[in-house]
């Protein structure tokens, strides 16, 4: 078969055959039997790529086989890598289950739908809840617990949302936690915090802990520390403050900053000057670490209440930071009762002391108060009873000084009974009217026949006389017993005494007097019993104290103002009790001294007897030494000296042949003339008399160097006996 093949001419002078790929294709003609150099026009795509395609073909698929594999590839990798990754998930999560399961606080997480997705034994066991933590996951937290009335809102679930928005921590501090599940409630502390990682939210977790047991044991400390007065603080490095409980401001009505903090400097002024050092030097010690445990008492100024003594017991940690200072804190304890108390003790000790000490005195007192006018009567009526002959008048003076000295026994007598009386409150106090002016009238009457002739008595009275309720006799022995006082201590000038009306509601009686004055030191010692200023004055110390018994008996109160040099001014201050005028008769008195002096001066002969031996006599008490001098004046030339030192003058100015020293003298006491006489002459005898019987009195004077000792009152045969082993030339 004859095909008819269509032939195209190129617009183009080519020599190649050109054929028409669709003329081909209709008269079944194959593309593999055109000539090699035949152009087929209108070839399809397919047709013209043919090769190219097949190629391109072999290409693709190898590309994709290549990435299919290499897609293989990655996901055997991410697999593994994922099963690695789970493992190593599960190991945390493994090991922060046993983190969880041994921390004490209970641990709650929930995700952003406040489910939860974890939760530790601990958790269970604050929430009463069974079973295990798999059997709560994925529940809501707010069908397990709930914390009504925090932080300004009403549920933990507000709560949480707040803690998302902000992706913040919210401190827990002392609220009740409700266990929905557990029908339990009890006080927590703790913090809802956010889980977040670079700013994207994953949930929240609650952290937490049951604190019934803190908040006892705080109440149990809190009742233990108020009940001792004791407050807790500690040191604030940073700030330079220390830290106080609430307490100590309401206590003791200081302020403070915002935290209950008060600056160190502040506590430094406040604290007294004396203790300031004291504290600074304890603060080193514990900032050095050179202790730590310390007490440190101390007084602290506090507006309204002055000075109160504290005690601060301090404790300190080391820090585990080289540079960082250690912690210090402690307790500060109110010891002003404890103080106060003690100084009370102290006090009550050393009156006891004293008291022991006066009492002492007061018996070596009493033995010489006693002897010394036993001393003249016993004597005196030896030397009446002697046979001797005296004339009347040496006779007379002898009675008198016999009289006088019996007065002052019975006197002494009376001190001592009305004291013991005032104490036991047995004495009576009589309730009668009394004339003030009479009064005084009648007591300075009766001191001008027994007041020395130096000194003047003079009364100062209002010209009106005032007529009160009161003991005349009591009130009468109050002011002699000032006025004894005065003239004890008075050498020269006058004593007054007198009273005056201050108000309608007090009596002012007074005795002034120009005397030595009294040392500010012994103005609160003076109304003590037993105290003696100088115990060369007659008495055992008791007067002012009676004074003052009586006085307090009449809620009155006795004042003392002195200037030494100058004199003293008693003051008896007494509620004014008015009375009504009654008549009286009045008593009759007379202005005479019932007896002359007797010449007791020193006694020399401008021309002594050489067979008569010379005696120097040291006495201060004038009622002894008349009694000496009435024995021994018609056997012996007598020198006479009232203290030790004018007897150590003597000694050396004159020759004496025996010396008789009173232990007792003023200036120098008998003991110390005594020594200093033996270290000019150790072979003249010398005789110690004294009122004082003690012992470690004789013992005392024999180790000075006394050769012999003579105790009063003084018996006249041992007198002369003793004399006369030293001077047996004598004729008695």
């Amino acid at each position: 078969m004859i095909f008819q093949v269509p032939i195209v001419f190129s617009a183009v002078d080519y020599y190649d055959p050109v054929f028409a790929w669709m003329q081909g294709g209709r008269c079944g003609i194959e593309n593999t039997g055109l000539p090699s150099n035949a152009t087929i026009l209108h070839k399809p795509f397919g047709g013209r790529y043919k090769k190219h395609l097949i190629g391109s073909s072999f290409f693709v698929s190898l590309l994709l086989i290549t990435l299919i594999s290499f897609f293989v590839f990655l996901y055997i990798r991410e697999k593994k890598k994922r099963a690695l990754t789970q493992n190593e998930l599960q190991g945390h999560r493994n090991k922060l289950k046993i983190v969880l399961s041994s921390i004490r606080e209970g641990v709650v997480s929930v995700d952003l739908d406040r489910n939860v997705f974890a939760i530790n034994p601990s958790a269970l066991g604050w929430l009463h809840l069974n079973g295990n933590e798999e059997d709560y996951i994925g529940k809501s937290i707010e069908a397990l617990i709930d914390i009504p009335d925090i932080c300004q809102v009403n549920t933990l679930r507000e709560l949480i949302m707040i803690v998302f928005e902000e992706m913040k921590s919210v401190p827990l501090h002392t609220v009740h936690m409700v266990s929905l599940l557990g029908n339990h409630s009890f006080p927590i502390a703790g913090s809802v915090s956010a889980i977040s990682r670079d700013g994207q939210l994953y949930g929240a977790v609650i952290v937490f802990h049951d604190i019934s047991e803190e908040l006892a044991q705080n109440e149990y400390l809190e009742l233990t520390l108020g009940a001792g007065d004791v407050v807790s603080w500690r040191f604030d490095n940073v700030n330079r403050n220390i830290l106080f409980d609430p307490s100590f401001f309401e206590k003791y009505k200081v302020q403070g900053d915002a935290y209950h903090g008060i600056s160190y400097d502040v506590i430094k002024k406040s604290i007294h000057p004396e203790d300031r050092q004291g504290w600074l030097d304890a603060n080193d010690q514990l900032k050095s670490e050179k202790v730590d445990k310390l007490v440190f008492p101390m007084r602290v100024y506090f507006e309204g209440k002055g000075y109160q003594w504290l005690e601060l017991r301090y404790t300190s940690l080391k820090s585990l930071s080289p540079e960082s200072p250690p912690l210090i804190f402690g307790l500060v304890r109110n010891i002003e009762d404890f103080k106060q108390t003690l100084f009370a003790i102290e006090q009550a000790r050393d009156k006891a002391a004293m008291s022991d000490k006066l009492k002492s005195a007061f018996l070596a007192n009493m033995s010489h108060e006693i002897r010394t006018p036993l001393n003249a009567i016993v004597g005196f009526s030896n030397v009446l009873t002697s046979g001797e002959n005296f004339e009347t008048e040496e006779r007379q003076i002898f009675i008198e000084m016999i009289r006088n000295n019996c007065n002052l026994l019975l006197a002494l007598i009376s001190d001592v009974l009305d004291l013991a009386q005032i104490e036991s409150g047995s004495i009576l106090f009589k309730e009668e009217v009394c004339d003030l002016n009479e009064l005084i009238s009648q007591i300075i009457i009766t001191q001008q026949v027994i007041i020395p002739e130096h000194l003047s008595l003079v009364r100062d009275v209002p010209s009106e006389t005032v007529f009160i309720m009161t003991d005349k006799l009591r009130l009468n022995q109050v002011i002699t017993n000032l006025i004894n006082n005065a003239v004890k201590f008075t050498n020269e000038g006058r004593v007054t005494v007198g009273y005056t009306q201050v108000d309608e509601r007090y009596i002012h009686l007074f005795v002034e007097d120009t005397g030595r004055g009294i040392p500010e030191k012994d103005l609160n010692n003076i109304f003590e019993r037993f105290f003696k200023k100088d115990d060369f004055k007659q008495g055992a110390g008791l007067g002012l104290s009676i004074c003052k018994m009586i006085v307090d008996r009449y809620k009155g109160t006795i004042e003392v103002t002195s200037q030494e040099g100058k004199g003293s001014r008693f003051t008896v201050i007494l509620p004014y009790l008015k009375a009504t005028p009654v008549e009286s008769t009045p008593s009759i008195f007379t202005n005479s001294k019932t007896y002359k002096l007797y010449n007791m001066n020193m006694e020399t002969n401008n021309t002594p007897m050489q067979e008569r031996p010379t005696l120097l006599i040291a006495e201060d008490e004038e009622s002894n030494y008349l009694l000496l001098k009435t024995i021994l004046q018609k056997h012996c030339h007598l020198f006479r000296a009232k203290t030790g030192v004018e007897a150590l003058k003597i000694f050396n100015e004159n020759a004496v042949d025996l010396i008789m020293l009173d232990i007792k003298m003023p200036e120098m006491t008998g003991i110390e003339a005594l020594k200093e006489i033996r270290k000019i002459s150790t072979t003249i005898p010398i005789i110690m008399q004294s009122a004082y019987v003690f012992d470690s009195d004789m013992e005392s004077a024999r180790q000075a160097g006394a050769s012999d000792f003579i105790t009063k009152p003084i018996n006249l045969k041992l007198l002369k006996e003793t004399i006369s082993r030293y001077l047996p030339s004598l004729n008695w």
